[in-house]
């Protein structure tokens, strides 16, 4: 029996994950414990990648603890990407979920900042074009290496990741093999790194925000078709209408509800389309 995951006050006692239970009980004799949940933890991570929806449709899981969010086009709508970390952590925080927020041009750079240069609260955003000057002063173990090589790197003085990237690209592949260059070159955004969505890319999208929740059928009603007719405008703009919508309502308890709407021919009618979404 090893501990899966510790508290803040736990680390200030000296546990970490991985340490044996005997050995934690030893160190702190009134720890309290709870069994690990791996299913519910992945149940839950999916339904914050669906949550994450608000921000872009371009959402993808990240390991079991964290997700990536591809807000390129879509951070003007939250006043910059400040901004837009701002009301994620904010949120988060609302739903009794400390996290940390990182930014960057480059996914890898994005993680690196995350986990090395942020704290619940405070994001660690790099500027455009900064990305190298950024990350150059984290640790190597913000490269995504496996824990035992991240070791061995430091154990050579190789500590920070500007470190490394000043050796040359041939003893280092050489030494480590191939996958320490490429994690070095997606944190310093030198190397492309998809990001796989969960669901498929909206190709129009339109949103609206509220100081309160709202509630009654007729509110959510009347910013629907609201809604809709923004989006129509958008698709006359470009002389196109659409065969399938959905409607996205994000609850104040962090959980989703959808509906659908399916026309037989591409319109951009918006009275019909509210009519049809009405009847969801």
């Amino acid at each position: 029996m090893v501990l899966a995951a510790v508290n803040r006050a736990a680390q200030a006692a000296g546990l970490r994950p991985g340490l044996g239970l005997a050995e934690a009980r030893g160190l702190v004799p009134e720890l309290d414990t709870a069994p690990a949940d791996p299913a519910g933890d992945r149940a839950l991570l999916e339904a914050l990648i669906g949550w994450c929806g608000r921000y872009t449709p371009w959402v993808g899981g990240e390991g079991g603890d964290g997700a990536w969010l591809d807000i390129t086009g879509g951070e003007h709508l939250f006043g910059g990407e400040a901004g837009l970390l701002a009301d994620l952590g904010r949120r988060l925080a609302d739903l009794g979920f400390t996290a940390v927020l990182g930014a960057a041009d480059a996914p890898g750079a994005a993680w690196a900042l995350a986990r090395q240069a942020a704290r619940p609260g405070r994001p660690a955003i790099a500027a455009p074009g900064q990305t190298a000057r950024a990350v150059g002063a984290l640790s190597v173990r913000g490269l995504r290496l496996p824990a035992g090589m991240a070791g061995d790197l430091e154990r050579l003085g190789l500590h920070r990741i500007a470190d490394l990237a000043a050796l040359p690209r041939a003893a280092l592949g050489r030494r480590f093999g191939a996958a320490v260059g490429r994690r070095l070159d997606q944190a310093l955004g030198r190397a492309e790194e998809p990001i796989m969505p969960r669901p498929a890319e909206t190709a129009w999208r339109v949103r609206a925000a509220f100081a309160d929740p709202i509630a009654a059928p007729e509110a959510i009603a009347l910013h629907s078709g609201r809604l809709i007719e923004a989006l129509c405008a958008e698709l006359e703009k470009a002389g196109r209408g659409l065969r399938r919508a959905r409607l996205v309502l994000y609850r104040v308890d962090g959980s989703t509800a959808e509906a659908a709407l399916a026309t037989a021919r591409p319109t951009r009618r918006a009275a019909d389309l509210a009519r049809l979404l009405a009847e969801r």
